[in-house]
């Protein structure tokens, strides 16, 4: 736990010094345009980078535990496998009506969708959605305020990722 305190926070290092040396050319630069443009695309970008993050974290955590509170089930991940629809159990041998199966694959179906579902949570995550409005918040300030300019904004969307990106070589484990 600590050693993934000490990533998150070198990780968070990282992104400050990118974002100092950002300021400090636009500041040299006298280009106020090009400072606020990257600095808005800049924090919505490390807004959906953490609010993705957390939501991820959170729905591999479901899954985990809807994992370890399953492990008791008989079947094996093999036989899951290899017998999606359990047609060759053994255990079974009363003959169904195509009808009564057809009822009860139909309800395996809404079962699994409404699993699947459940899962989707990193998708609509609050954490993703408020940086996502956040993004576009920005993005209409920054065109209603005519300060909006392409590859300043463009440049600041791009580096947060690419600081993930390279940010694996500077952080040993």
């Amino acid at each position: 736990m600590k050693l993934r305190k000490n990533m998150i926070i070198k990780i968070i290092l990282i992104y400050l010094a990118v974002d100092i040396g950002i300021v400090l050319f636009t500041i040299l630069e006298s280009n106020m345009s090009w400072f606020i443009n990257t600095q808005i695309a800049f924090f919505s970008s490390l807004l959906i980078t953490i609010g993705s993050y957390f939501s991820l974290k959170k729905s591999i955590n479901t899954r985990v535990a809807t994992y370890e509170a399953n492990e008791g089930n008989d079947r094996d991940e093999i036989d899951k496998i290899e017998d999606r629809f359990d047609l060759y159990d053994d255990e079974k041998e009363e003959t169904k009506s195509d009808e009564e199966v057809l009822k009860e694959e139909k309800a395996k179906l809404r079962k699994d969708m409404f699993k699947n579902l459940k899962y989707s949570g990193s998708f609509f995550s609050i954490y993703r959605i408020i940086g996502y409005v956040v993004l576009v918040l920005g993005f209409l300030f920054l065109t209603k305020n005519h300060y909006f300019e392409v590859y300043p904004y463009i440049f600041g969307l791009l580096v947060v990722p690419i600081t993930s990106m390279f940010s694996i070589f500077f952080i040993k484990k």
